[in-house]
């Protein structure tokens, strides 16, 4: 299938091309169109004659935050923490277990279910890794994301956060390889269990080191 989104981003006004970034913050779903409507975007984003150096890092577009124009320079607008979890994802995941969006793969660090693609079961379809962004942006911890916008590549995504004694680290992508998503560090998979209100049974706690 064919994709012109060069032609929709033609005439595009600065604003428009702002506008168009900023509906892309914060959409975790992934799909190979979209892909290619980044790298218009990205080609787009170049031409428009405002700097791009703080959005753009190579072949990537840094879709981390929303942006404004200051200056002749597109610039992400500071994010702020919410004060509180979503409803929705508290009631979701009330009665759920920890071991169902985790799996323990070596001491200090634990996969997270649904994250792209798991290692060697193929690609994941489920929305767990969506409800994870979710938590983390509702507790305030910010995950950079980063999409390489190249069709050769087209769903190529990644995510990482900094938090706690450790880190999240994903990668996801319908090309060639192992793709998934890992959260590291003891303290740092207890905080993301707390935003998810997610239940860890005392053998489960004692099989992963956390009791």
């Amino acid at each position: 299938m064919a994709y012109d989104f060069d032609t929709r981003f033609k005439d595009a006004s600065v604003k428009d091309l702002v506008a168009a970034f900023n509906k892309e913050v914060g959409n975790s779903g992934w799909v190979t169109a979209r892909g290619f409507f980044h790298a218009a975007l990205r080609k787009a984003l170049l031409a428009s004659g405002v700097d791009c150096s703080l959005i753009i890092d190579g072949d990537k577009i840094r879709l981390n935050r929303r942006i404004t124009v200051k200056s002749g320079r597109y610039v992400p607008i500071a994010s702020k923490a919410k004060a509180a979890r979503p409803k929705e994802i508290a009631e979701s995941a009330e009665r759920e277990l920890a071991s169902a969006y985790f799996r323990l793969i070596d001491p200090e660090t634990w996969f997270i279910i649904g994250s792209g693609a798991s290692y060697g079961d193929g690609i994941q379809t489920n929305n767990k890794f969506e409800r994870v962004l979710e938590a983390l942006a509702a507790g305030g911890i910010e995950v950079v994301t980063q999409s390489s916008g190249m069709p050769g590549s087209c769903d190529s995504f990644t995510f990482a956060a900094e938090f706690e004694d450790g880190s999240l680290q994903v990668e996801t992508g319908n090309y060639f390889g192992s793709r998934g998503g890992t959260v590291k560090g003891a303290k740092a998979l207890k905080r993301l269990l707390e935003l998810l209100q997610l239940k860890l049974p005392p053998q489960t706690a004692r099989r992963w080191n956390l009791a």
